[in-house]
């Protein structure tokens, strides 16, 4: 059983602390869903499963980034596609690449997510 109400902080925070962290210092972009699966396990007064938990606070927050990169990306190439005039083929390819960087970042934030999970489950119990 999930604790949605910690999941979902813990989503949100992984959003904001992922976002700010790629516009400031990219490399340090892992540290969000690291946090976020941190705070999904302090808010939690009972972790039912703490891998499942910060999994879900990490596909959370990679969903939200995802909807801001697919939105981005497809934007972008539809100004480029309108300075072409081939917008058909220009804002399918950038959606299409916004939808397969979506999945890679949702992957690689709830592995995050559990990892950070983990440390807290370990040193907070």
């Amino acid at each position: 059983m999930i604790n949605w109400k910690s999941s979902v902080i813990g989503g949100l925070i992984n959003f904001i602390i992922t976002l700010f962290l790629s516009i400031v210092c990219f490399p340090l972009f892992f540290l969000g869903p690291i946090i976020g699966g941190i705070t999904t396990i302090y808010f939690s007064s009972i972790s039912y499963d703490a891998i499942k938990e910060g999994a879900m606070s990490g596909i959370i927050g990679g969903l939200l980034i995802g909807i801001l990169i697919i939105f981005g990306i497809s934007s972008i190439s539809i100004l480029i596609g309108i300075l072409s005039s081939t917008i058909v083929s220009m804002s399918t390819f950038g959606v299409f690449m916004g939808i397969i960087i979506s999945i890679m970042f949702i992957i690689v934030s709830a592995v995050l997510g559990m990892i950070g999970s983990l440390i807290a489950e370990k040193y907070m119990n």
